[in-house]
């Protein structure tokens, strides 16, 4: 799953944008953030980037996306108990933000 954020972070960054990984205990669980700068997306756009086949329109012309990675982090993570959470301000920095429970 953090692959893939990372993955997708690198891919949309422009050149000389920053990609950030950072990660953190939250209650009952661990917090992981992957953020890169000069987002193509709005909001919105980042809501619906976890639906199947979703893809912007940067991701139209960069690399081989089928739309697909981000749909799978969610469902994964759901299976694990956890949560995905995407931020995005068009022109600004894109997060992706896992919660992932611990154990029992």
């Amino acid at each position: 799953m953090v692959r893939n954020l990372v993955e997708n972070a690198v891919a949309y960054a422009d050149a000389g944008d920053q990609v950030v990984l950072a990660t953190a205990p939250v209650a009952d669980g661990l917090c992981v953030r992957v953020r890169n700068t000069g987002s193509q997306v709005s909001q919105a756009e980042a809501e619906a980037a976890t639906q199947r086949f979703w893809r912007g329109d940067q991701a139209r012309s960069v690399g081989d996306h089928c739309g697909l990675g981000l749909a799978l982090v969610e469902r994964s993570l759901q299976a694990l108990g956890g949560t995905l959470r995407l931020t995005s301000e068009r022109g600004g920095e894109f997060q992706a933000e896992v919660v992932l429970p611990l154990p029992a």
